[in-house]
């Protein structure tokens, strides 16, 4: 099941939207979010704009994605309303400029996930081609259809393998469990 998350039909599908559609929305929910304002009309904008794409994950059989998302904005939220009026100076500044950071990508991030979770290269192919779209555009956006789940799979299997050698935090320093992740 691990293997399979980001890969498409490893779930099956209740929600069918076209990849178009789909793209429509990835890039409509990502400029709202970055070009919007700030105020109460913008911030429940912002939590409709999570929603929406926390709701396809949920309904597209990706629950725990969909939950940690949803946690993951849920913690951003609590510590700008509880920390920021305890805390000042730079402290505050760092604790305000993350939860904001964390509150206009989390909603695109979810977006982006589900598009990505959920569209096969042939679907996103077809689709592009149904729309005349340029190959100089195409073919990036459709290695990265393959990019994702290749780079889950791969960092899956360097984990197995310090768990075969028993490499954990505690034998290995951190800066050690890091350079066994990034160097090949």
């Amino acid at each position: 099941m691990a293997v399979e998350l980001l890969q498409t039909g490893a779930v099956e599908r209740t929600v069918r939207l076209d990849p178009r559609t789909k793209l429509v929305l990835l890039v409509s929910v990502s400029t709202a979010l970055l070009v919007g304002g700030s105020g109460p009309v913008m911030d429940a904008a912002r939590v409709l704009m999570l929603l929406a794409p926390l709701a396809l994950l949920a309904v597209s059989g990706r629950i725990g994605a969909a939950a940690g998302l949803l946690v993951a904005y849920a913690a951003s939220w609590s510590l700008t309303a509880l920390a920021v009026p305890l805390v000042e100076g730079p402290l505050n500044f760092a604790i305000v400029a993350s939860c904001m950071i964390a509150s206009r990508f989390l909603p695109t991030i979810a977006t982006a996930y589900f598009v990505f979770a959920t569209t096969t290269v042939s679907e996103f192919m077809a689709a592009a081609e149904r729309v005349h779209a340029p190959q100089w555009l195409v073919i990036p956006l459709s290695v990265l259809f393959r990019f994702f789940p290749t780079l889950g799979e791969e960092a899956r299997a360097v984990g197995s393998a310090m768990r075969m050698r028993n490499l954990r935090l505690g034998k290995a320093g951190p800066v050690s469990l890091v350079e066994y992740r990034l160097v090949p």
